[in-house]
């Protein structure tokens, strides 16, 4: 902070309880300096002990001569304002009241192309078809069921499915947590986002695929657990993911065929008897695709002669571009309103799938950006 700032806002003290019982605490503030620009103040820490602070300056506003134009001090308090938002997804509160610990965070995989010599060719595997839909923790505590993004955010829409609902609480223990996805076989992942952020018709035909219980279990045993819970019920709308033991690499290859051949987006590899680590990329969990998809932020954006938006990146400072797998209709409506506010996708997570890498490591071979992960 400069020497005068003057604090101009502040969100409200936020506290999030840890899985050791350990309470923490969360504030932003925003102020106006003497030279006209502003800056963000963001403090986080364990309650009682030292605070960790963060600042970011503001020079200018955006939009100038425009009629969404903003100064300085309202870009940093819309900066604050973002991310209290943002750490209300993440779980955290404004009183000690409602906390409960934070999130579960899904174990997430390594990629089977880049990892294939941790795999043995004497082991026995569990192999599931790869899911394209979203990644979907579920906890039952009592009378709630909670649905959690990756990142811990609620997917508030899905408690207005109410068939899906009626039959978690049908088979889901008290205490119990699933891994695994809202997954429609054949909808496109655009649409099943879209179901997930807005309620629609479309929502009612989402369904929850099973392929992991979230437990101190071994991977054989968490897999069992579920499916012996999912098992001889007429269930429509709560799935057990496929299941399927291979042993050897060229029988690995098959499999992740024969999940192509119906319709899948590839295969997911697991260790027999691996322990469930949550939050961690592990290479006890292998997805095997023969495409490669990564996460960029989007920098910028320009359209094509018919309006259709194009994304655009940067990968260790070099640009490309990217247009999304989405329907004509689709990708001029997100130029509008890309151009009625940047903010719509500025600064927002891509998915970029593309079949290989330059040696720089930029996508290429017609990259295409599968999703925007605003819903998360």
């Amino acid at each position: 902070m400069q020497e005068g700032s003057i604090k101009a806002y502040s969100t409200a003290l936020l506290y999030a309880l840890t899985a050791n019982g350990k309470t923490m605490t969360w504030q932003a503030h925003a102020y106006e300096n003497e030279d006209g620009t502003a800056s963000i103040l963001i403090q986080s820490g364990y309650e009682g002990g030292t605070l960790k602070e963060t600042t970011r300056s503001y020079d200018c506003g955006k939009n100038a001569g425009k009629k969404n134009a903003t100064t300085a001090l309202q870009q940093a308090v819309n900066e604050t304002k973002s991310r209290f938002k943002k750490q209300l997804d993440k779980g955290y509160r404004e009183s000690k009241a409602e906390l409960s610990a934070l999130p579960i965070r899904p174990m997430l995989a390594q990629s089977y192309i880049d990892h294939q010599n941790k795999v043995s060719d004497d082991t026995i595997y569990i192999c599931q078809p790869k899911l394209n839909g979203v990644r979907c923790t579920v906890q039952r505590h009592g009378d709630k069921i909670t649905f959690l993004s990756r990142t811990g955010k609620v997917y508030d829409v899905l408690y207005h499915h109410n068939k899906l609902c009626k039959e978690l609480f049908e088979v889901m223990p008290d205490g119990c947590a699933w891994d695994g996805e809202i997954y429609c076989h054949g909808m496109p992942l655009q649409d099943i986002v879209s179901a997930v952020k807005a309620y629609s018709p479309a929502t009612n035909k989402l369904q929850y695929w099973v392929y992991d219980t979230i437990s101190e279990e071994l991977q054989f045993e968490r897999i069992a657990r579920y499916r012996a819970l999912l098992a001889d019920k007429d269930l429509k709308k709560v799935v057990a993911c496929p299941i399927d033991y291979v042993k050897g690499i060229v029988n690995i290859k098959k499999k992740q065929e024969d999940y192509l051949a119906e319709g899948y987006e590839g295969l997911m590899l697991r260790k027999y008897s691996a322990k469930y680590r949550q939050g961690v990329r592990s290479y006890d969990l292998l997805k095997y695709k023969n495409f490669r998809d990564t996460e960029y932020k989007v920098t910028g954006f320009s359209a094509d002669v018919d309006k259709c938006i194009i994304f655009e990146f940067f990968n260790k400072g070099k640009p490309f571009s990217s247009v999304p797998c989405w329907t004509k209709a689709q990708r001029q409506e997100a130029y509008r309103r890309g151009c009625l506010d940047f903010n719509t996708w500025i600064g927002k997570k891509a998915t970029v799938r593309c079949s290989d890498f330059s040696k720089d490591g930029t996508p290429i071979g017609n990259p295409v950006v599968t999703a925007i992960r605003d819903y998360e």
